[in-house]
């Protein structure tokens, strides 16, 4: 039985729908790439209910307010130097979350239209597994240092470790080695034939 002709009805549904959905994140991480630059520019961010790696910046905000000597006109009574420090530390982790984000949403499209065509075990599909982990990686070094920078900016030194990231790193270098050797096999077996 061919491999395309096994992806049909709720199968193809589901990976159409996933195929949708990732291009909406698409679309909506480059809105919220451009909001975020274009209010930071303008000496603001809309901090209200907003969390990276785990932290609620309008904590941050505060935290910074708490650590601040004078009480001026500074984000929320915050010292001017820290606030500045600290918005443009949000924007620059901001930015780069959003293109790990963009990143990863396109290894996935990329994954979802190779199973699509019945491109199981390829070595497109290892490349792209691959790239997911260097994102992952990435995205767990970046919440750390994050972390440390706020930490350094706030002065408060709340250095919870967020296990999540370092959990979907190990289940995604897993899942790769499972098919770069899934794709040796593969190679083998038509190598035989």
């Amino acid at each position: 039985m061919e491999a395309k002709a096994m992806i049909h009805g709720v199968t193809r549904f589901a990976l159409s729908f996933l195929h949708v959905m990732c291009r909406i994140g698409q679309l909506a991480s480059v809105i919220a790439g451009i909001l975020i630059v274009v209010t930071a520019t303008q000496g603001h961010v809309l901090w209200e209910h907003m969390t990276l790696y785990g932290k609620s910046i309008d904590q941050l905000v505060q935290n910074v307010g708490m650590a601040g000597i004078e009480t001026g006109n500074g984000l929320n009574g915050a010292d001017s130097d820290m606030a500045s420090a600290l918005l443009v530390l949000v924007v620059i982790a901001a930015v780069y979350a959003l293109i790990l984000i963009l990143i990863g949403l396109q290894a996935f499209i990329k994954l979802i239209k190779n199973v699509k065509a019945g491109q199981f075990f390829v070595a497109d599909n290892v490349h792209q597994l691959r790239r997911l982990v260097w994102i992952e990686g990435f995205d767990l070094v970046g919440g750390w240092v994050f972390s440390l920078l706020a930490a350094g900016v706030t002065q408060h030194y709340d250095l919870s470790l967020d296990l999540e990231p370092l959990i979907q790193l190990a289940v995604t270098f897993v899942i790769y080695i499972l098919m770069k050797y899934g794709v040796a096999l593969q190679q083998d077996a038509d190598a035989m034939i």
